[in-house]
């Protein structure tokens, strides 16, 4: 729902919660969790959300989820255009 809904406050509603579900699910591997933040990263439209999933990752430990951020948080650092 977070990448089909017409409207974007529905996209951000379906994406927080999904993330707050990610972060929640204590049966979830590290992999696991890492690979649905990353599979969230493409929906996150707007800079919280981004942030949010950013935030998410650095509390995972491995190689993988480092390069990621590594990847990512300079697109955060970049002022948004106005």
């Amino acid at each position: 729902h977070a990448g089909k809904a017409s409207d974007p406050s529905e996209r951000v509603l379906a994406l927080r919660g999904y993330l707050d579900t990610v972060a929640n699910l204590p049966y979830l591997s590290r992999s696991a969790r890492f690979g649905a933040y990353r599979d969230a990263w493409p929906l996150a439209d707007r800079r919280e959300e981004k942030q949010a999933i950013l935030d998410a990752v650095r509390k995972l430990s491995g190689t993988e989820a480092a390069a990621f951020v590594k990847a990512h948080e300079a697109e955060l650092a970049t002022p948004a255009s106005g």
